[in-house]
């Protein structure tokens, strides 16, 4: 089903409602998910900085570097035999 159609569809069962209650209801659940929707629109759109700092952006990230001796050690602790087709 389209999108369109799903709207239609909303718009003929909401023209076919009598009770203000239920209509109040869904005017409330409207409201509440547009909030929502702007909301995370909202922490999604930032301000993009002036200048590309490198180092303030790993400052900021609390960026670690790549230790490649750690990471020979913790290869050798593991002592794999099997072949990396095979581990593949």
């Amino acid at each position: 089903m389209t999108t369109e159609a799903i709207k239609l569809q909303l718009i003929r069962q909401i023209i076919s409602l009598n009770d203000v209650d239920t209509l109040v209801q869904l005017e409330q659940v409207f409201k509440i998910s547009s909030k929502k929707s702007d909301d995370i629109l909202k922490n999604l759109i930032k301000p993009r900085r002036k200048k590309l700092d490198i180092d303030a952006l790993k400052k900021e990230q609390n960026f670690t570097p790549f230790n490649r001796a750690k990471f020979d050690e913790f290869v050798k602790e593991l002592d794999i035999q099997e072949p990396v087709e095979q581990l593949l």
